[in-house]
């Protein structure tokens, strides 16, 4: 076995060490779309890759866009105020739309980093933090959308307000508050909206604080994309917003039935769960929570990697490896005899990334058999095992992180005999003085890293690229000629763009960081997919779901006050003789445990019959009756009894109402009590 084949199997190896095996099954699931986007933007462009700063750009702009709506809403008169927006046609019609689909597009983009984080394996270790407050990122957004649907306060809101209202009927201190609240006997209060309000407000400015958590540990974190990405996601937003508006649907009104109405499923996928069980969709959304709560300690390698180690005696305190290590996992520490101090890694920080490996110019730290002088080791074995073809001979280096590209290296050598190929870890751990070695060997060496920001090491990438541009320590030797070293970072999507740097770099050997301007291929096949996506963006916030009802419904819902009666009855002369004489009473009352039986006909027919008492210890809680009953459109003959089962009570605690109802289709009649003495019927 020659040492490139050796050294290409240790990298394989170390890669899967540090990758769970959920990992490697999802990236085979996941990684055909990451290349699909990458042959439509390239993988410079790539918005997958700035998946987490794509969705905190996407969340300032819905802030900054949720502070104007702010400005015109009234918790007095909600949807009449939203009302009012949309109707200014040049400002708030759009703007309101923009903060609907900004906070969709979001969504998608936190789904995508959370699946190359998986890929990456980049969820256990120091990063249990990140991940934790991640989980608790997600779930912030969608608490705060969905108080936002509610504050319109149209059928789109009632549909989440009721909704959710179903699951919350599951904590038993609160089904009765709630059914009460949207029984359609009175209109929903003001404090209602308020909360909301206080909520769809309070919950983004926690999270800023979370976002601050979440990116804690990471040297360089960047909150935000690069400025090209930013200006073209505000203006493709905006402009789908105008050619694109929101829809507003009727107002919410809780004596109608909801029948079709547009829905963002971004938020409210889980509505029609409802209909199938609320405490399997609890159990369901608690076992979700769970699961990703729980990845930083079972998606994980099942052997942890080494990580990096300082040799004092060749630290001379340079501390570039402080600058470049993207976790903050080395410092320097002061010692005896060194003026400048020696760095030290902290075990419990450092993610095994290598990138420190390179940051060093004296050799004093990296992985074990992987610091600058152990690559220039085995590249001086590889040099002088290299079979040198007649013309110009070129030594590739590529990152096996990078999935496929050996198998992709491997084709390439088979057909141009002059390129020999040497895998790394990351190009980010490459030294530069492993160039100059290879140099002496090789007429230029041709550097294939990982997508910016698609890297296991975080900056490799970004990292390398400045070295060999002579912008960071240690850059490439100046010895060396610039136009025999060229560096250039892609993915397997961009095979072709692989060839054509390659095939340039071997016949003229001009090398360095080429950036070329996007292809017009890109241009066009960029800006078709980005419209299919927008409008799919547009067409899921407002998908139309349900249907309009054929049936009525006869909502029979009442509370009746807590009526703690006593018993009161003389003792016995054996109770006397019991008690003593300082306590004994003329009368002993008990508490008296009501009972009433409910009853509700239709036509003569039962519908509902059941018996129903006070809770508590003494009998002294409210009951709430809550009774629906869907009915086909036509005229009926409706009887209602509560009636106390205790016959002494019938004339004082009874209620009964008899009357010819009229079921119209979509409508709710609604029998409540009115005055706390009888039934009534609203509809």
């Amino acid at each position: 076995m020659d040492s490139t084949e050796q050294l290409s199997k240790q990298l394989d190896r170390w890669r899967q060490s540090r990758l769970p095996w959920h990992s490697k099954a999802l990236e085979k699931i996941v990684a055909p779309l990451f290349r699909i986007f990458d042959y439509f933007y390239s993988s410079r462009f790539n918005p997958l890759y700035r998946s987490g700063a794509l969705a905190v750009w996407l969340l300032l702009l819905v802030i900054i866009s949720g502070v104007y709506l702010l400005f015109f809403y009234q918790v007095g008169s909600p949807y009449e105020s939203v009302s009012r927006i949309q109707s200014q046609v040049w400002t708030g019609r759009w703007i309101r739309a923009f903060h609907r689909y900004a906070s969709g597009a979001a969504v998608v983009t936190v789904i995508f980093h959370i699946l190359q984080l998986l890929i990456q394996g980049r969820s256990w270790g120091p990063r249990v933090l990140a991940w934790i407050s991640g989980v608790i990122l997600t779930g912030a957004i969608f608490f705060s959308a969905w108080s936002g649907y509610v504050m319109v306060w149209d059928t789109h809101g009632q549909l989440l307000a009721t909704s959710g209202a179903q699951l919350l009927k599951l904590v038993p201190f609160l089904r009765d508050t709630i059914s009460q609240a949207f029984d359609g006997s009175s209109p929903v209060a003001s404090s209602f909206f308020f909360m909301n309000l206080f909520l769809h407000v309070a919950i983004p400015l926690g999270m800023v604080i979370l976002l601050w958590i979440h990116t804690a540990k990471l040297a360089r974190s960047a909150w935000l994309p690069e400025r090209w990405s930013c200006w073209h996601t505000v203006g493709a937003f905006t402009l789908l917003s105008i050619l694109w508006p929101a829809p507003l649907p009727p107002a919410a009104d809780l004596l109608k039935i909801i029948g079709e109405t547009p829905t963002d499923l971004f938020f409210g996928f889980w509505i029609p769960m409802v209909e199938g069980g609320a405490l399997e969709l609890v159990a369901l959304s608690t076992l979700v929570l769970i699961v990703l709560s729980s990845i930083p300690w079972w998606w994980r390698p099942k052997v942890v990697p080494l990580t990096s180690k300082v040799d004092t005696a060749l630290c001379d305190g340079c501390q570039q490896c402080v600058r470049d290590c993207p976790f903050q996992a080395i410092k320097m520490i002061q010692i005896p005899g060194q003026k400048l101090g020696v760095a030290e890694v902290d075990p419990s920080a450092c993610v095994s990334c290598g990138v420190c490996g390179a940051s060093c110019h004296s050799y004093a730290v990296g992985l074990p058999n992987l610091t600058g002088r152990d690559q220039i080791a085995m590249l001086d074995q590889i040099c002088s095992e290299a079979t040198l073809a007649p013309g110009r001979n070129i030594a590739v280096i590529y990152c096996a992180s990078n999935a496929g590209s050996r198998g992709m290296i491997e084709k390439l050598v088979k057909e141009t005999p002059q390129l020999h190929a040497t895998p790394l870890f990351c190009c980010g751990t490459l030294h530069m003085d492993v160039v100059e070695t290879l140099l002496k060997r090789f007429n230029g060496v041709f550097v294939w890293g990982c997508p910016e920001r698609c890297c296991h090491s975080r900056d490799g990438a970004i990292l390398m690229r400045e070295r060999v541009s002579h912008r960071r320590s240690p850059s490439l030797p100046r010895s060396v000629p610039a136009e025999k070293v060229a560096f250039w970072n892609g993915s397997l999507g961009e095979v072709d763009e692989l060839q054509r740097e390659l095939v340039h770099f071997v016949t003229s050997l001009e090398g360095g960081v080429r950036a070329e301007p996007l292809a017009a291929r890109y241009w066009i096949s960029s800006i078709i997919v980005s419209t299919i996506l927008l409008a799919l963006t547009a067409l899921m916030s407002q998908w139309p779901i349900g249907s309009d009802p054929t049936e009525g419904l006869l909502r029979v819902a009442f509370r009746i006050p807590g009526r703690a009666l006593e018993r009161c009855r003389e003792p016995s002369a054996e109770e006397l003789r019991s008690i003593p004489a300082h306590m004994r009473m003329k009368q002993i009352c008990e508490p008296r445990l009501l009972e009433y039986h409910l009853k509700i006909e239709i036509d003569g027919a039962s519908k509902v019959e059941k018996v129903m008492k006070h809770g508590g210890a003494r009998g002294d809680r409210p009951i709430s009756a809550n009774e629906e009953i869907a009915l086909k459109p036509g005229s009926y003959s409706l009887k209602v009894e509560f009636l106390p089962i205790d016959s002494d009570l019938l004339a004082e605690h009874s209620l009964v109402l008899n009357s010819e109802i009229n079921v119209v289709a979509g409508e709710i009649l609604l029998v409540t009590q009115r005055d706390n003495s009888k039934l009534v019927i609203i509809s």
